[in-house]
């Protein structure tokens, strides 16, 4: 591209352009040390040594395009892009953070949804007082949606897009725990909860009582492994659904009267158990074909007089070969 002789300083004011974009844009070569873009003048500047003239030129050129940038930024993103591209502890971030804050504010002051208002607290700059004011207004939407919800898929969205940490929360957490009618339910709104919280104490109480009640209804073993799945770690409910795991799977094992049955007992049993030993017995009384064999082989534990009788039953079915 041949190159355009003008008064770049001039047409670049006219036309709303920085002078180094114009420069590439006519093909006018640039000056020692002009950049075009704010990450051009960035990199120099990083790039130059500390004291030296070039770092000098670079930082002001720096400092002159990210000027630029704070002063077309017009939307609350732009704002903010331009904070984070101008130089640490400069003038223009200031006015970059400064016009974030002042559309920060503004999008705080129109949102009239809950989904708004959480989105404009995560976009207030630095969580200053425009933040305070977000969180005060989020959590106005979310006492009222809380408070207004009536199923319990209208509690979950309100309890979980609660500030966290807040009243709100807590209340939310805790209708939700009242509604709950499964273990699923529960469980769900005790992982929803923070640590160390009450609504952490509330939904592990509503999910212990609905363990509860499904253990005293327990009738067989695999009610009993799936009582167990489902009870919260470390309780007295896992406990006692552990024991009426074991109770049942002695009960069933005994009782089984085929292959598929003693199958199907083992496979439930608790892991490493007595009782699963005894299951594991049982199935392979049934067994006498080789396929049958040799997949509960793969059950069995090394060195086991379990795997040891299924290998001797295996056996038969290597017969030796005659010798000429």
């Amino acid at each position: 591209m041949s190159e355009i002789q003008c008064d770049v300083e001039r047409m670049a004011e006219f036309i709303g352009k920085n002078v180094p974009r114009l420069k590439r844009i006519l093909g006018i070569p640039l000056e020692d040390g002009e950049c075009i873009t704010i990450k051009e003048a960035k990199d120099r500047c990083l790039c130059a040594r500390d004291g030296s003239e070039e770092k000098a030129d670079a930082l002001a050129r720096w400092r002159k395009l990210s000027a630029i940038e704070v002063d077309i930024a017009l939307t609350l993103d732009a704002a903010r892009d331009a904070y984070a591209n101008a130089p640490g502890k400069s003038e223009e971030r200031a006015d970059a953070l400064l016009k974030w804050r002042s559309f920060s504010k503004e999008e705080i002051e129109v949102a009239c949804t809950l989904e708004q208002m959480r989105k404009a607290c995560k976009r207030d700059p630095c969580r200053q007082e425009e933040y305070a004011l977000a969180l005060a207004k989020w959590r106005e939407f979310s006492a009222k949606e809380i408070e207004e919800a009536s199923t319990l898929e209208d509690v979950m969205l309100a309890a979980v897009g609660a500030p966290r940490g807040s009243a709100e929360k807590t209340a939310g957490l805790k209708k939700w725990a009242e509604l709950c009618s499964t273990l699923e339910q529960a469980k769900a709104a005790h992982i929803a909860a923070a640590c160390a919280t009450e609504e952490k104490d509330v939904t592990l109480a509503k999910w212990r009582e609905l363990s509860s009640k499904e253990i005293k209804k327990i009738s067989t073993q695999k009610e009993a492994r799936d009582a167990h799945d489902r009870a919260p770690p470390l309780s007295e409910e896992l406990d006692l659904a552990y024991k009426k795991w074991l109770e049942f799977t002695e009960k069933e094992a005994a009782s089984v009267s085929n292959l598929e049955e003693a199958k199907i007992v083992y496979c439930n049993s608790p892991n490493r158990s007595k009782q699963a030993d005894v299951a594991l017995r049982k199935w392979i009384s049934f067994c006498s074909q080789f396929e049958v064999l040799n997949e509960v082989l793969g059950y069995t534990r090394e060195d086991t007089d379990e795997q040891n009788g299924v290998i001797r039953k295996l056996a038969a079915f290597f017969p030796k070969k005659d010798e000429d």
